[in-house]
């Protein structure tokens, strides 16, 4: 997961794009991300993934629980 962040949030034009959207369902994979995004570009020392981990395995239980995942499995 943490991978998959990562270079989601290194991709400017995808970040300027999610910092723009609204009315976003509080519990889906896009405003877990556009929240990830905005902690970021705060002064947070850590950042949780939870949320994101928690929107994923919300449309996929594939994804639940605490299984080990490779990077592949997320795309």
């Amino acid at each position: 997961l943490n991978a998959v962040l990562q270079s989601l949030v290194s991709l400017q034009p995808f970040t300027t794009d999610m910092k723009t959207l609204t009315n976003l369902e509080p519990s889906s994979f896009s405003k877990a991300v556009t929240d990830i995004i905005l902690e970021i570009g705060s002064e947070h020392q850590v950042i949780n993934p939870r949320k994101v981990k928690d929107a994923i395995s919300k449309n996929s239980h594939r994804f639940a629980g605490s299984a080990q995942q490779v990077y592949w499995d997320y795309i």
